[in-house]
């Protein structure tokens, strides 16, 4: 009777062992990456597309990619506000980014709205921006922007949230780098996994927060090469100091002299064909744990475009919301445009986006492969799971 109390203790305590630890870990999670000033925990959630690369790919014909609706245009605006300034919420983190192999450097622009050289479109910096298509929950083709930047496994692709997620997952995903005129001078990119802060999914229709408007897409490979190393990364920067000033690019297709009463934004028309990027600097913010910046006038279709501190390779935020209109008298949007601080929401992000990108572990092979066919005819389906951690502790 004693020997059966005494297994029965050691049994409830496990249990109680395990339920504290799960307990914590849940703790844990729901801990990592509160941002001051920004309600709510921020873990993120890691999507697989189930996509066929294949298929994708065949989808997006330049049809299609022509006729995409700027994603920007299916989301109501919201009214802007004021905010206090955000804060690093922890010391600066700098990851420096990687040309690819024999690539030139594309020259830093000035001025406010400007094209990039067509020259430049395969050239790095420029290469790693790039157009992104996708199909929205209500079926609708649309089209953002987005920025290559360095990790361990080389596929991580940066956007903005809503150009992830708005109601439920897009499908379709792809990226485009150096897109120019419906061409794809690099080759058109799959998404095999997407990722955005569950701040951002769990409010993305009733009330989506600028703080998380932050998405990571994982690029599935193309004839046998990473993203990263066909055509580079820009480095990726958290934490630093919100008076800043930053050069932004992106692939808007509005505004026209007709929408904007005739201002001259520089470039002429945009018309989502051509990369265009602004120098800006910070103008304030409208909401928790966000930046505003002038002067720059795209609009829809720039979304998810990257903002990289001016005259280093760091990418340090991605557009949000985008300029107002520019009427006969100056409003306050005329000119802005708005992006989320990456603070510790971005790095979690960004830490999330190196995990799922790393490849799969290799397939058993020899007598460790013999070992786990043989534990999984020996036991049932609930004992199975640890066969494989038992086979990869035998030598090879």
């Amino acid at each position: 009777m004693a020997g059966k109390e005494g297994a029965l203790m050691a049994k409830l305590k496990r249990r109680t062992a395990i339920l504290i630890a799960s307990a914590a870990a849940c703790s844990m999670l729901l801990l990592a990456g509160a941002a001051p000033g920004v309600a709510g925990a921020q873990q993120v959630r890691v999507h697989g597309t189930g996509q066929s690369q294949r298929a994708v790919l065949r989808y997006w014909t330049p049809k299609r990619m022509r006729k995409a609706t700027p994603v920007d245009l299916l989301i109501p605006r919201r009214a802007r506000s004021r905010a206090a300034t955000p804060a690093p919420q922890g010391p600066p983190v700098l990851i420096p980014g990687r040309p690819p192999a024999s690539a030139g450097v594309a020259p830093r622009s000035t001025g406010t709205d400007f094209e990039t050289n067509p020259a430049d479109d395969t050239t790095f910096p420029n290469r790693v921006h790039g157009k992104i298509f996708m199909t929205t929950t209500g079926g609708v083709n649309a089209k953002c922007s987005g920025t290559v930047v360095d990790s361990p496994h080389g596929n991580v692709v940066v956007t903005a949230a809503h150009c992830i997620y708005t109601g439920g997952y897009f499908t379709n995903f792809v990226f485009v780098p150096g897109y120019r005129n419906g061409n794809a001078p690099l080759g058109v990119w799959s998404a095999k996994q997407l990722i955005a802060p569950s701040g951002w999914i769990a409010n993305s229709v009733t009330g989506p927060s600028t703080a998380n408007d932050i998405g990571i897409a994982v690029m599935n490979p193309r004839l046998g090469k990473t993203i990263e190393a066909a055509v580079g990364a820009r480095g990726i920067a958290f934490n630093l100091n919100a008076n800043n000033s930053w050069q932004v690019f992106g692939y808007p297709a509005h505004p026209n002299a007709t929408e904007d009463n005739g201002y001259d934004h520089g470039p002429g028309d945009y018309d989502g064909s051509r990369l265009i990027g602004c120098n800006v600097t910070y103008f304030g913010s409208d909401y928790p744990g966000t930046l505003k910046a002038s002067f720059c006038y795209m609009r829809e279709g720039a979304s998810g475009g990257g903002w990289v501190v001016a005259g280093t390779n760091y990418l340090n935020s991605v557009t949000s919301y985008l300029a107002g209109p520019c009427p006969a008298g100056y409003t306050d949007g005329c000119g802005k445009i708005g992006a989320p601080y990456f603070g510790t929401i971005a790095q979690n992000l960004y830490n999330a986006g190196v995990a799922a990108g790393a490849p799969p572990p290799p397939p058993l092979t020899g007598q460790r492969a013999a070992a786990l066919k043989k534990c999984k005819k020996k036991h049932s389906h609930k004992k199975r799971k640890k066969c494989k951690k038992r086979a990869i502790k035998l030598p090879i």
